[in-house]
């Protein structure tokens, strides 16, 4: 395989990179924190239950894309993790059905349910949806609700700066960000119209490219404590 070709590398220096880019990290989202999110979003529970998980899944159908049917007992802990919810649903596939195909018919389910609760953003809905399938990639799976946490708050914000040439900006990432606030974030910086080339060009190489490769890596810059990317 090819080296992977660095993002950021029009922003920063050669020797400074090699100096300061030292510690590697695979995202810390995917797709599937979609359920997770839609279980909050529509429940509004203190905590992640199997019995939300399981109204999540009849709501938007999807025993009919997996081997299980309703009257079945998930067969996960009452207290649910991610990683426990991303190997049931894959274990319960059909054959016929890829990965890839799963993941994306339940992230396209759960986004149709859950996106009237963002009909005031200024943004389109079809700016707003790019920025969903974002969040999910980059929002902690260990966390309930879903959230970016602080270090990788900072990174994605600052990327939307950068790819929009802004210099200046009233926006912070400095804290942990639901996806609600993530757009309450972008909405102090960008109009309707500017968010629409930098939401395209992030999520064509951390939602598209992913897609391709695989994977993608974060790189911390312990110097300055900010974030680089890496697709590969």
């Amino acid at each position: 395989m090819d080296e992977p070709k660095s993002l950021f590398h029009s922003t920063l220096d050669d020797k400074r990179e090699v100096a300061c880019l030292i510690q590697s990290s695979i995202m810390p989202g995917e797709q599937l924190i979609c359920v997770i999110y839609l279980a909050y979003e529509r429940y509004k529970e203190s905590s992640l239950q199997r019995s939300t998980i399981d109204k999540v899944f009849a709501a938007i159908n999807t025993y009919k894309w997996l081997c299980h049917k309703k009257e079945f007992n998930l067969e996960i802990a009452e207290n649910v993790n991610f990683s426990t919810l991303k190997e049931f649903i894959l274990s319960k596939r059909s054959n016929h059905t890829t990965k890839r195909e799963i993941q994306d018919t339940i992230e396209n389910a759960c986004w149709n349910l859950c996106k009237d609760a963002y009909c005031k953003c200024p943004f389109r809905s079809s700016e707003v949806y790019k920025l969903w399938l974002i969040f999910n990639r980059v929002a902690d799976e260990e966390t309930y609700p879903p959230t970016i946490t602080t270090s990788y708050s900072s990174w994605i914000i600052e990327k939307f700066i950068s790819v929009a040439g802004l210099s200046k900006t009233k926006t912070s990432g400095n804290s942990d960000l639901t996806f609600q606030d993530f757009l309450r974030c972008l909405e102090d910086s960008f109009t309707a119209k500017s968010i629409i080339p930098a939401t395209k060009e992030i999520h064509d190489w951390l939602v598209k490219e992913v897609i391709k490769a695989g994977w993608v890596y974060v790189i911390y810059e312990e110097e300055t404590g900010h974030y680089g990317a890496d697709v590969g």
